[in-house]
């Protein structure tokens, strides 16, 4: 079971990991964030990488660790993320709106790492130029930890209102059909713990530079007669083209047919059609 402990970095040796993700998107003022670290074995300083969008065009990427801070408020409840380009200045506080998710088997054994996720609320302003945006919007924050496996990862979450959804899919190095893919996924509403979805599909439709362009999901909850549906399309992006080992988008959701938001990520070598 998840604790505050788990926020400390965690050691290992050979190939291990530690990396912290976080995403952010207020649609309604047309901004979305994503910064994440990674602290590799032996080796004390971390990498970092942050990028910002506004009306859907990035207006930042840093790539210097220096320039990006993620802190810790109080543990699995509350954290601030800031970082400064020479174009613009992005500071968040996040509070998070769920328990965290764990990262269960076995789709932590083909991913090769431990880890959770939580859903948040985001407030916080960024500066581009003269011009300063209110942020108000949803988030994720991921911390996972272990031996990275060469598996392609694709996670997501869509927020409408007081509920949301979130799935990751594995696909296992050596697994050459679609359907040897593992999928996990979780609903999320006030005042209750995630439930995990029975069954949970994910299809997703890439641009020609191999960056998600459209999502569709269908899941179905224990008992439950007929499955939720979520479809979406991509607003921005992160990374310009699928050589990048780590690429996330922000999203405009269809939940049920409600306007939702969130975002998708990926941590892979290549991206393929599915």
């Amino acid at each position: 079971m998840i604790g505050p402990q788990d926020e400390a970095p965690k050691e290992g040796a050979g190939t291990f990991q530690d990396a912290v993700t976080v995403e952010l998107c207020d649609l309604d003022r047309g901004v979305c964030a994503f910064t994440r670290f990674v602290r590799a074995a032996g080796d004390p300083d971390s990498s970092g990488t942050a990028i910002a969008c506004v009306g859907g065009k990035t207006v930042a990427t840093v790539v210097d660790p220096a320039r990006i801070v993620l802190e810790t408020g109080e543990p699995l409840v509350r954290w601030a993320c800031r970082f400064e380009h020479d174009a613009a200045v992005l500071e968040a506080e996040l509070e998070a709106v769920s328990a965290p998710i764990e990262l269960g088997e076995p789709v932590a054994a083909a991913a090769g790492v431990h880890g959770y996720e939580q859903l948040c609320r985001v407030r916080g302003a960024i500066r581009v130029g003269d011009t300063r945006t209110e942020i108000d919007g949803v988030g994720r924050r991921a911390h996972e930890w272990g031996e990275p496996t060469p598996a392609r990862r694709r996670s997501l979450y869509a927020v409408a209102g007081d509920r949301a959804v979130t799935v990751t899919a594995v696909r296992p190095p050596e697994a050459a059909e679609h359907g040897a893919e593992l999928i996990a996924g979780h609903m999320v509403r006030a005042e209750s713990a995630p439930e995990p979805f029975e069954t949970a599909r994910l299809s997703t439709i890439y641009d020609d530079a191999g960056r998600p362009r459209t999502a569709g999901l269908e899941l179905l909850l224990p008992d439950a007669e007929y499955p939720r549906r979520v479809s979406g399309a991509a607003v921005c992006h992160a990374a310009a083209d699928s050589r990048e080992p780590f690429q996330a988008a922000c999203f405009r959701w269809s939940f049920d047919g409600e306007a939702a938001q969130g975002g998708y990520h990926l941590v892979s070598a290549r991206v393929s059609d599915t």
